[in-house]
């Protein structure tokens, strides 16, 4: 008895650095993706952040088709979404509730990653026909494209200070609700707890995640910043303050979109 608990706890320790290195290349390969798609979409254009909507011929451009963008979406939400999921991911309760032997809870945790991203990916289907309107109507000239940049940027910051954000930011802080919901234990449980937490994701993240797309921000930049507000949300003990903070911000960048 005295020599099993060391050599359990170091099988634990090994399956956590394995699962973690898994994970980090996966987000390492979805970054490479990302800066490929980008170099493609811009193609000879320079990559300046302007704060201007893309022109619905760029729009059309690499990313002309629905799978195009819903596969630049999901290297996307890969990139920036899959780091906020690990803490979950390594999590106790998780990790005891799923924890068979070796193989089952491998089986586990990447049916948990897939059911997290799958509601990702149907959001991102929903932005599609969204980004589709808002350039057919910008083509119409229904509206300006700088008023739907500063529109955006001031909707994501009023909803930084919403309690439906609050709420959902505090239920992805908390990631041991995500266990003790009477979910089931093995491949199904670890399917339902990812979906689950990826609905709550999206309540706390879809402006977040948006905002590179509607205000014609799509570099790496930008999205370095809110993949780094994303995680800051998830593990910090001030994440409200931050994320009025946030909100203060891009609710000032809306202002000033409007005016400039």
């Amino acid at each position: 008895m005295p020599d099993h608990f060391p050599r359990k706890f170091n099988r634990n320790v090994r399956e956590q650095v394995l699962t973690g290195a898994v994970l980090a290349i996966l987000t390492v390969l979805a970054w490479l993706v990302v800066i490929f798609q980008l170099q493609t979409m811009h193609g000879s254009m320079e990559m300046h952040g302007s704060m201007e909507m893309p022109d619905h011929e760029s729009m059309r451009g690499s990313n002309s088709t629905f799978l195009s963008f819903l596969l630049m979406w999901s290297s996307m939400t890969i990139a920036m979404m899959l780091p906020a999921a690990i803490p979950m991911i390594f999590s106790p309760n998780y990790r005891t509730q799923q924890r068979k032997n070796r193989r089952q809870a491998a089986i586990a945790t990447g049916t948990f990653v897939v059911s997290y991203l799958t509601p990702w990916i149907l959001f991102g289907a929903i932005a599609y026909g969204v980004l589709l309107a808002i350039q057919a109507a910008s083509q119409n000239n229904l509206f300006q494209p700088l008023n739907i940049t500063a529109f955006a940027l001031f909707v994501v910051g009023i909803y930084q200070f919403s309690p439906l954000k609050a709420t959902f930011v505090n239920r992805n802080h908390n990631a041991s609700d995500c266990t003790t919901c009477n979910l089931q234990v093995g491949d199904r449980g670890a399917w339902q707890m990812g979906f689950q937490h990826g609905i709550f994701c999206i309540g706390s993240c879809w402006g977040l995640m948006l905002v590179p797309l509607v205000a014609g921000l799509m570099n790496l930049l930008t999205m370095g910043i809110v993949t780094g507000i994303i995680l800051a949300e998830r593990v910090m003990q001030q994440r409200l303050f931050i994320s009025r903070v946030v909100g203060i911000g891009f609710v000032a960048l809306g202002i000033w979109s409007a005016v400039r």
